[in-house]
């Protein structure tokens, strides 16, 4: 699922929806994509280390949005969002 184009094409909507309703700031940013993705709220620790992942890809060159659309990705790949229990 990561490298198909359906996948990477949802990760930008749901990138582009995020900023939309939560605004640039960061935590609220990934606070908003986790809720959505997960159906729940997120704890702290996730969104911790959600926006430090954010952060960690602009420092090796992402620009903002593709950061924001990686971090997507990569909630869209979560086994709590592929699998059901």
């Amino acid at each position: 699922m990561m490298n198909g184009p359906l996948v990477n094409k949802q990760a930008a909507l749901l990138a582009e929806r995020a900023r939309k309703e939560a605004g640039d700031d960061p935590r609220a940013f990934v606070g908003r994509v986790l809720s959505l993705v997960l159906q729940r709220a997120p704890s702290q620790a996730e969104v911790a280390e959600s926006v430090d992942l954010m952060e960690r890809l602009k420092r090796h060159g992402a620009k903002p949005e593709q950061a924001r659309a990686y971090l997507c990705l990569m909630a869209l790949n979560l086994d709590e969002f592929v699998y059901l229990d």
